[in-house]
């Protein structure tokens, strides 16, 4: 599967990275399994890397299906969530739009900034450059299954 996290509870972040040729399948993947996660918390601010992707599914309808889903789960959330997608690439930003394109129609609490440096991510995240550099590193790239632990 080219997606993984891992969450950083002591910066209160999830990091989320895709690579090569992405799939919804893998992003449903994702879906499922973050919530299952013990660190998983309904405040934890999300940072969506896309700079190794090279490819992504296209399928409008099947992406909103699943933001829905994401809504739904995330109308629970004591506040906004933030989450910052990284998209230093074209191929990146094109994913990022048809992501934010699927979440401007639905009314949920999650605010989705697109961003193309790690400094800009940091700012909005409220983290040191250095950390989200660290928190990048250690959210590897190839590594099987969708959950990375310590």
């Amino acid at each position: 599967m080219p997606a993984c996290f891992r969450i950083f509870p002591e910066h209160g972040v999830v990091v989320f990275r895709y690579w090569g040729d992405a799939r919804l399948s893998d992003y449903e993947d994702m879906i499922r399994t973050f919530p299952e996660n013990p660190d998983f918390s309904l405040a934890l601010k999300h940072l969506v890397d896309l700079g190794a992707l090279e490819r992504f599914e296209r399928n409008p309808l099947k992406l909103m299906l699943l933001q829905a889903r994401i809504a739904e789960h995330t109308a629970r959330a004591p506040s906004e969530i933030l989450s910052v997608m990284l998209a230093p690439t074209e191929i990146g930003r094109k994913a990022a739009r048809l992501v934010k394109a699927s979440w401007d129609r639905l009314d949920s609490g999650v605010v989705r900034r697109v961003v193309s440096r790690i400094d800009e991510a940091a700012l909005l995240l409220g983290i040191d450059e250095a950390d989200v550099r660290a928190m990048l590193a250690q959210t590897r790239l190839g590594a099987t299954g969708g959950e990375q632990r310590g």
